[in-house]
Parts: structure tokens; sequence; C-alpha cells
């Protein structure tokens, strides 16, 4: 049974810092190469929708909402996409048969074997920029604002693409705990996670130190400010990020 938390990341930026071991693993893949079975991704039962993509520069082209000029990659990243499912049915707090779908982005700055320099390894900074979505998200976002920086940054629908909040009630009224829980907290930790993950094995790291993580969720000119840590692979991550929360369905 996953851990509960009262966590929401609004309107967020995620800043960590990876400590990187010098030692390298070969060869390093390049972009498309993730894909590749000898990664892992693909053939991780958990992930569906795979997809991995080198953009150079002015490359993935995002359009603007509101009618004016689009915005674009300033400079050359891999984008990593795909779907996360770790649990369904009732176990998770689904409806029915009902399964965990999370989408994930991952933005990587050009590495070594993609071209990159000027970074510790290739274009990368070294750290983990992650990014929020406004109101309940539901769409995955772009991240080249955090890696035309240098950053490792990702992005995700915190698990449905429901206008609103409608996503949280069951059609037979009753609470969706595993789509709320997905929204305010999994969904957060999971794109934060596989950012590192992917950081690893793009950039070829044989391990890490995760600093601490400094959050500033802004929520309708409220401010939260919170220390999350995320620690190495194969030893007890943190499980969210503490911020704000919603009352669903109810009325102040």
């Amino acid at each position: 049974m996953r851990n509960r938390s009262r966590v929401l990341l609004s309107s967020a930026v995620l800043l960590g810092t990876v400590v990187t071991n010098p030692a390298m693993a070969v060869p390093l893949p390049k972009c498309e190469k993730l894909t590749d079975p000898a990664y892992g991704l693909s053939t991780n039962p958990q992930i569906s929708n795979l997809t991995a993509t080198f953009y150079p520069a002015g490359a993935d082209v995002v359009p603007n909402p509101f009618g004016g000029p689009p915005s674009s990659n300033a400079n050359p990243y891999c984008r990593v996409d795909f779907t996360l499912s770790t649990v369904c049915g009732a176990a998770g707090g689904y409806f029915g048969s009902q399964c965990q779908q999370l989408g994930i982005r991952v933005g990587l700055p050009a590495s070594i074997a993609d071209n990159g320099s000027g970074g510790v390894q290739g274009a990368w900074n070294g750290k983990n920029r992650d990014l929020g979505g406004g109101g309940y998200v539901g769409a995955v976002g772009p991240v080249f604002s955090s890696t035309d920086l240098g950053y490792v940054g990702s992005s995700t629908d915190t698990g449905h693409s429901t206008p609103g909040g409608s996503f949280a009630l069951n059609p037979d009224g009753t609470l969706n705990s595993g789509l709320i829980l997905d929204f305010v907290r999994n969904g957060i930790h999971e794109q934060h996670v596989w950012g590192v993950q992917l950081a690893q094995t793009y950039y070829g790291l044989s391990g890490w130190v995760a600093r601490p993580v400094v959050v500033k969720a802004i929520i309708r000119r409220r401010t939260s400010r919170t220390i999350l840590t995320e620690s190495s692979p194969g030893r007890r991550r943190s499980t969210g990020i503490a911020s704000l929360q919603p009352n669903f369905g109810r009325r102040s």
C-alpha cells in the first residue's frame, strides 16, 4: 500500500542538484538509442508509449494557446516521453479495472554522444529542474525551458487528461483515490525519479548523490516552500512534495 501524502504541485519549479560520480559507463547512448532494450526502458512492463527524440535547436515547436508566436527550444536536446503504470484496480484506489496512467516527459540537454558541450557532461550542467503545471494539470508540458538552461527537465500530466477536477469522482459518485493520489503526489514524484534515472542512463553515470531539493509552489497568490530529498537508486526515496492540497467536493 502506497503511503498517503498531502501534497500538490500546481504551478511550480523543482530544482535539484545531482552530484555525479566521475566514472562513466561506456558506450554512451545517443538519444534515439534510449528505446533500445539494452537500456531497459522498452522492456520495463510498467512503461508504454515510449519515444525518444532528439530535437535540434528550434525543432520542438509549441503553439501559443493565446494566439501569439509559438515557442521552441533554443538548444538541442533529447526528449523522452512515456506512460507509467505501476498499479491497477482497487489495490491502487482506482475504479473497477482502471490502471494508473502517468504521462511523463523528460528533457535532457545534448550529451557528449549527441555532440553536446559546455556542461559537466555534454551540455548538461549536472542539475535537474522539474516543471509543474497549472490548475489540475491534465497534460504533459514542454520541458525546454529547463533544457535551454542546461538542466534536465521533466513534466507530468499527473495521471489524467480530464478538464477540471472531475477525474476525482467515479461514475457512482465516490472518490477515485488512485487518481487523486496520482495528481497530488505520485505524478510529481515519478517525474523527478525518472528524470534522475534517465540522466544516469543518458550521461553514463555510475552513481550519484542527491542534495536537498528546494520547491517553490505558487498557487493563487499563495507561496509555499519546503525541502525534498531524493535518495540514490535502491535506497529509500521521499514520498512526495509538501505544498497545498485542494479539498475535493468541499465548500468553504
